[in-house]
C-alpha cells in the first residue's frame, strides 16, 4: 500500500505542464527527423536523375545510334 502511495505521489508531482513540454520536444524531434529523411530522399533523386559528368561515354554509348562526344 505504501508503494502505490508513493507511486501516486510521484506521478502527481510529473505535473502536466511537464508533459506538456515531453510532448512538444518529441514532437519537435519527430518533425525534423521527418524533414531530414525528404530531404534525403530528395537529394538521393536528384543524384539518381543527373547524368554522370565523369563517365559521359558510357551514358552515350548505351544510346544506339549515337557516337560518344568528343572530350576537348
Amino acid at each position: 500500500m505504501k508503494y502505490l502511495l508513493y507511486q501516486a505521489k510521484l506521478l502527481d508531482g510529473f505535473n502536466l505542464d511537464t508533459k506538456i513540454r515531453i510532448v512538444g520536444w518529441i514532437s519537435k524531434l519527430l518533425f525534423l527527423l521527418f524533414i531530414a529523411l525528404v530531404v534525403f530522399w530528395l537529394t538521393s533523386r536528384v543524384t539518381l536523375l543527373m547524368p554522370s559528368v565523369t563517365e559521359p561515354t558510357v551514358i552515350m554509348e548505351s544510346r544506339a545510334g549515337f557516337d560518344p562526344p568528343i572530350p576537348f
